[in-house]
């Protein structure tokens, strides 16, 4: 696992530096998916959804393949910053 370490201090530092694999590389999940958990998964709070609900009403539609553009492009630019670690 990428957070996992005999130091919990090692643990919380990945945690807050690095990105998890992205999810398509763990499971068969539409492409959308990925920017969903991008914007969820985001290390500064300000750039996470603003509520669970929409977080949920989100990663409902990238279930089916559609992603809103706001997403995506959120999802962008925090990969840009921090990219997906490799599964």
């Amino acid at each position: 696992m990428i957070f996992s370490s005999t130091k919990v201090t090692a643990t919380l530092h990945a945690i807050a530096t690095r990105m998890p694999p992205r999810p398509t590389e763990l499971a068969t999940v539409p492409p959308a998916v990925d920017a969903v958990f991008a914007v969820a998964l985001a290390k500064r709070a300000s750039d996470r959804f603003e509520s669970a609900e929409g977080f949920a009403e989100a990663l409902a539609r990238a279930a089916v393949g559609h992603v809103a553009d706001w997403i995506d492009r959120r999802a962008t630019l925090l990969l840009a910053e921090i990219p997906w670690s490799r599964g």
